[in-house]
């Protein structure tokens, strides 16, 4: 019998410039920070919210060789990709695709489309249908 997992409760990201990505977050993806600190070592961290989405955004101090595996990607889910994707494209984003359908995926298929962040993160924007 496994343990009760109530949901994500953040997903950490090792970033270059905390300033840098948190400013991406919140003006362009329209996250709010609810929560900044330096770490007891030194390491600049920053915790961006939107909706029930939180990242922690992780600056080391000292440039490390990190030993974590890597994520692929983080999905967020909007309301209508369309309008999304032209929002986001009038802050400055460059998307890699046009918005793809696959109906494979959930019951009735998703939209999505993906650009990256800042430091190279795998962002998407997607929509369920």
């Amino acid at each position: 019998m496994g343990i009760e997992v109530k949901g994500v409760s953040h997903i950490g990201l090792y970033i270059k410039d905390v300033e840098r990505s948190k400013k991406f977050y919140t003006e362009v993806l329209g996250f709010e920070t609810i929560c900044e600190f330096v770490s007891l070592e030194g390491n600049r961290m920053a915790f961006v919210k939107s909706g029930n989405l939180i990242i922690e955004l992780i600056q080391h101090k000292v440039r490390m060789d990190r030993r974590d595996g890597l994520f692929d990607h983080i999905a967020m889910e909007v309301e209508d990709i369309e309008q999304t994707s032209k929002q986001l494209k009038a802050l400055g984003t460059t998307f890699e695709s046009d918005i793809y359908f696959d109906d494979l995926v959930f019951e009735r298929g998703v939209k999505y489309q993906a650009f990256r962040g800042p430091d190279g993160e795998h962002l998407e924007i997607y929509q369920t249908l």
